[in-house]
């Protein structure tokens, strides 16, 4: 896990357990940043992913030196 996500999930949880509240508005809290870091571990999970997949997807009918920053007349505003 990289850093910043093990930076995120601590604070979450620290968040979490300052929030010790039994009234339902805490519980609901608690709930809350509980999502929040299921949501960080999933997103940690899929960036894993994608970076190892996005090295071996190769494009059906695409030739080598084609220009894939043109894709139906569009381009990026980001590219030069």
């Amino acid at each position: 896990m990289q850093t910043t996500y093990i930076a995120i999930r601590d604070h979450l949880e620290q968040a979490q357990a300052i929030v010790g509240g039994r009234d339902a508005e805490s519980r609901k809290l608690r709930e809350v940043l509980q999502m929040v870091i299921g949501l960080v571990d999933e997103l940690q999970f899929v960036r894993q992913h994608v970076r190892r997949s996005a090295q071996i997807i190769a494009f059906p009918g695409a030739a080598e030196g084609d220009d894939d920053r043109d894709v139906g007349g569009w381009q990026s505003p980001f590219d030069d």
